[in-house]
């Protein structure tokens, strides 16, 4: 007798010829050919020592040594393909903690509306928000992070970038600035003193990139980790900078004034970012999709 021990698959066709009481109708269950059935049968026989089921009135009869083993068997297959199987995702009755990458850009203009859903489709959840930065790729490859908002094109690596929307930028002023009363010329912007906003290296910057092609350059008087701070000194100190459309609401409410840029500035991809690993997990994705649905439209109108 082979003293081999049965694998999962020879358990499963086991359980399925127990279940049905027929080789055809158990390879039917389990999508495979009557001979390989037949074949497994064979082999579980020689295993065990034991013919396991005998021919009885239209069905297979089990022997003894199989009623005791059906029980069991039936466990451990059951076992091994809750095992096998991909995660589920219960958003509404989940604790599950994710970690998000985020500028005080996406903090202020999507995270508002994205936890208002989560509270209502997924009240238990917890997010933990931690800064852009020069460690966001490394924390995404080595699972310190589930995803990032990311803002421009997808990075080298083995990563996945869902789009959300494309931003727009305006001129923003504090009231009362020359900039607020008309059209404004391009070197009158670029000799005023200029907050900039920067994740990384501030040289990387759209307006940094439209000036150089004009022969320009502007005035930074302030680089700012954060468009809120970067609204504060722009309010104290009489200066000026270029802001997403979608914080427009926000510098409105601090009575900051907006201006139509004197040079042409593309719209630049945003999304999310996140590392191909995670292709699969059903509460990343399910995530994903809510914070798309959750990302609000641009402010619209004339800027004045």
């Amino acid at each position: 007798m082979n003293e081999a021990r049965p694998d999962l698959n020879l358990l499963a066709i086991f359980d399925a010829i127990a279940r049905h009481g027929s080789v055809t109708a158990a390879a039917q269950a389990l999508n495979l050919s009557q001979p390989a059935v037949s074949h497994a049968l064979a082999r579980l026989r020689d295993v065990t020592g034991d013919p396991l089921f005998l021919r009885g009135r239209g069905r297979l009869q089990p022997t003894p040594r199989a009623e005791a083993m059906a029980a069991r068997s039936r466990l451990l297959v059951a076992e091994a393909r809750a095992l096998l199987a991909p995660p589920g995702f219960d958003p509404a009755e989940s604790r599950r903690s994710f970690r998000l990458a985020a500028s005080d850009y996406a903090v202020m203009a999507l995270v508002p509306a994205l936890l208002a859903d989560l509270n209502r489709a997924a009240p238990h959840l917890r997010l933990t928000l931690r800064p852009v930065g020069t460690g966001t790729l490394v924390a995404l490859r080595e699972g310190g992070l589930e995803m990032s908002f990311w803002a421009g094109a997808l990075p080298e690596g083995p990563f996945l970038l869902q789009p959300l929307f494309t931003e727009t930028l305006t001129g923003l002023c504090p009231p009362g600035h020359a900039f607020a009363q008309g059209p404004v010329a391009v070197e009158d912007w670029a000799a005023a003193p200029h907050v900039a906003v920067s994740l990384g290296d501030p040289g990387v910057n759209p307006v940094e990139q439209a000036l150089a092609q004009s022969g320009l350059r502007r005035r930074v008087a302030l680089v700012s980790p954060s468009f809120a701070g970067a609204m504060a000194a722009l309010a104290a100190g009489g200066m000026v900078m270029a802001l997403p459309r979608r914080l427009l609401p926000m510098a409105l409410a601090q009575g900051l004034r907006p201006f139509d840029l004197p040079i042409p500035l593309p719209p630049y991809p945003y999304g999310l970012l996140r590392h191909q690993a995670t292709r699969d997990d059903p509460g990343i994705g399910w995530l994903a999709a809510r914070i798309a649905a959750a990302a609000p439209e641009p402010a619209q109108g004339p800027l004045r």
